[in-house]
């Protein structure tokens, strides 16, 4: 008996080459696939999926617990949570963003959709698609962006430079690890390095001279410095460096700089072994470093004025001469007790006034003129005036 099998043939080579057009275009994606059988609880994971969080193709089984495995604790409700919808959704796709651990240990982030393919008579789901994007560059780059955007936001919600230090240090550690950290500035005529804001497990300092610190290391290459406990060795034994306080793990300096000039360092450390920093937590500090010294200077320069104005507040409140304030105008802006004292003005907010309330009548023209000359001349001494007094 001879059967013609030409057509078999040819649709195991159709399919054949179906299968092969489907392998190349999985491969070439940059989306992880995965596909879910409810029947079987079987899973499907695209070559994708796994190099995308840096396993080797073919490393994961095809059971539902490698989600549950790969899912990041924090996150357990939200993945369950995700399913159910897709579930009750059926034909609509669902989103998710959520982190799965990869072979490193570290976690990425993950822009997850998925939809129910297919449902049985009953219309029950029998078998969920989706896919998975790698986004943690991009959400990364967010972070930065908005770290950035709120440590110059921190400048004026802050009251001090004590509150803004403590801000940026919670800003910060959204994005890397602050638990041990410091800033430091650098004076040029004492040689000294002082810490304003120093969190630390081991040490406490508020001081000290510069020498070769790794600190002042730091100052004199002008440049970021990632050390790990070996490095920190081979410069100390180089005479580069000679290191004070407990050593760390790893340690990482940035140059804070206005304009050319460097100003200081923001430094964060870590003694444990399961923290070390790395060249992208160097380049995201390079990065917001520019805008934590622009708001460290703004804020210091907040500060000084502020107790300039205390200064000149104690001054003019210890004077036992009454010191007025005024516009061009005569409006009262400032003044000390003594004034008040000497006009009797008890009960009244002396700064609704006008200087001129208090010039007796004769005097009131010569005042003006006085005004004039004063605005003109910049200075007047020595003029006698006759003033009323609240009681008169």
């Amino acid at each position: 008996v001879a059967r013609n099998i030409s057509f078999k043939k040819e649709t195991e080579v159709a399919l054949r080459k179906s299968e092969e057009r489907l392998q190349l275009a999985l491969e070439a994606t940059s989306d992880g696939i995965w596909d879910y059988d409810l029947k079987t609880n079987k899973i499907y994971f695209s070559p994708r999926y796994e190099t995308m969080l840096g396993y080797p193709p073919g490393s994961f089984k095809n059971d539902i617990s490698v989600f549950t495995d790969l899912m990041h604790p924090d996150d357990n409700e939200r993945v369950m949570n995700y399913i159910n919808e897709m579930m009750k959704a059926r034909n609509e796709s669902v989103e998710l963003f959520t982190r799965l651990k990869k072979a490193d240990g570290s976690y990425a982030w993950i822009h997850a959709r998925g939809k129910v393919f297919s449902q049985d008579e009953n219309g029950d789901p029998v078998r969920i698609v989706g896919t998975n994007v790698d986004i943690t560059a991009r959400k990364r780059q967010n972070d930065i962006q908005q770290t950035i955007f709120d440590i110059g936001n921190a400048v004026v919600k802050t009251r001090n430079l004590e509150e803004l230090f403590e801000k940026i240090q919670e800003i910060l550690g959204r994005i890397i690890d602050t638990k041990n950290c410091y800033v430091a500035f650098y004076d040029k005529k004492t040689d000294k390095i002082s810490l304003p804001f120093h969190r630390d497990e081991k040490d406490k300092f508020s001081d000290f001279p510069a020498g070769k610190t790794v600190t002042a290391y730091v100052i004199r290459t002008g440049k970021a410095q990632l050390l790990t406990d070996q490095r920190i060795r081979e410069l100390t034994d180089s005479g580069d460096i000679e290191n004070i306080g407990a050593p760390s793990v790893s340690w990482l300096g940035v140059p804070l700089k206005i304009d050319k000039d460097i100003i200081g360092v923001f430094t964060v450390q870590s003694y444990d072994e399961s923290v070390t920093y790395s060249e992208e937590d160097v380049r995201i500090l390079e990065f917001v470093s520019d805008q934590i010294a622009l708001a460290v200077s703004r804020k210091k320069d907040e500060d000084n004025i502020r107790e300039n104005e205390q200064k000149l507040r104690r001054i003019i409140e210890s004077s036992p001469d009454g010191l007025l304030v005024t516009a061009g105008d005569g409006t009262i802006i400032d003044h000390n007790t003594s004034i008040l004292e000497m006009l009797r003005v008890w009960n009244q907010e002396l700064r609704k006034h006008n200087f001129l309330e208090f010039i007796s009548q004769p005097d009131k023209e010569k005042i003006q003129f006085i005004f004039k000359e004063t605005l003109n001349a910049g200075f007047q001494k020595n003029i006698e005036l006759l003033m009323t007094r609240d009681d008169q």
